[in-house]
């Protein structure tokens, strides 16, 4: 990891790394800023309070639980005298959401403390005290948490019509579903793709490629059928904006569906698709 400062003016720094984002970094007065930008010691404390709420986040979310905020605060105490470093941080976390309990939060700062924080596993090995908490709030400390059944959702899906298969015995499996279950071929648009119907629903067996590992899941997708094209992009920019990761965005296929993708916290792919027969067939 490379990082580089461009001096401005005074103690006035411009910091840049990797990700591309400058940090404005000033002093103060005394000793020459003109306090435009962060101390380096808060920066420090900023470093750690990303890591592990990031960390701790991403792990609740793992866990099936819907965060609606999330604040963390830390409070350092610094020695007296030069160099004045730190010797005791503690980092508090207000957590709010759906399917949150004290052991799912403790599990989750737990990891980011001992295995995954690398800013504060660094002050903790330099002989920093780091001490953490956390409180999980209701709705009736703070009424302007959202809940979910506030939550303005697109028009409803019609269903999860729709499965996805990885087949490496592509030819056998084609045949247990059309000769053995007696489902109909809609659209065989190669030699390695089939999509199969038995009225209101709608399977596709996709041939494994040679390099995809038999022990990965069998399971390509799942899909969710929406009643125009319309849907499919309304439902996209709402999952966007609850922060589900996007595997797809929206796209007009070969055979008229429109359709993105999306992960769930399994990372399961989830298909939001319009499918005009299959549309059809379930109004």
């Amino acid at each position: 990891m490379k990082v580089e400062y461009l001096w401005k003016e005074g103690v006035h720094f411009s910091a840049k790394g990797p990700s591309g984002f400058p940090v404005e970094i000033d002093g103060p007065p005394d000793i020459g800023g003109r306090s435009r930008g962060i101390r380096p010691m808060e920066l420090m404390l900023m470093g750690i309070g990303g890591c592990t709420s990031v960390d701790v986040m991403h792990i609740l979310r793992k866990a099936r639980c819907l965060i609606h905020s999330c604040r963390t605060t830390i409070t350092a105490e610094r020695e007296d005298a030069d160099p004045k470093v730190f010797r005791q941080i503690h980092i508090h976390f207000e957590l709010m959401g759906e399917k949150l309990s004290d052991s799912k939060v403790s599990r989750a700062v737990e990891l980011s403390a001992e295995k995954y924080c690398s800013a504060s596993i660094l002050m903790k090995r330099a002989g920093v005290e780091i001490s953490h908490d956390w409180t999980i709030v209701s709705r009736g400390e703070n009424e302007s948490a959202k809940h979910s059944s506030e939550i303005l959702r697109p028009e409803s899906t019609l269903g999860m019509h729709h499965v996805a298969l990885l087949s490496s015995r592509y030819e056998e499996t084609r045949e247990f579903y059309t000769e053995l279950m007696g489902m109909d071929i809609e659209w065989e648009p190669d030699a390695d793709n089939v999509y199969l119907s038995s009225g209101k629903d709608n399977l596709a067996i996709h041939r494994r490629s040679s390099n995809e590992s038999s022990v990965d899941s069998r399971l390509d997708h799942i899909g969710f059928v929406v009643s125009s094209e319309s849907q499919v992009d309304a439902w996209y920019q709402f999952l966007k904006d609850h922060h589900v990761s996007i595997a797809a965005e929206p796209k007009t296929h070969r055979d008229g569906s429109r359709s993105c993708y999306v992960l769930d916290p399994d990372e399961t792919q989830v298909q939001i698709i319009h499918h005009p027969p299959l549309t059809e067939s379930l109004r």
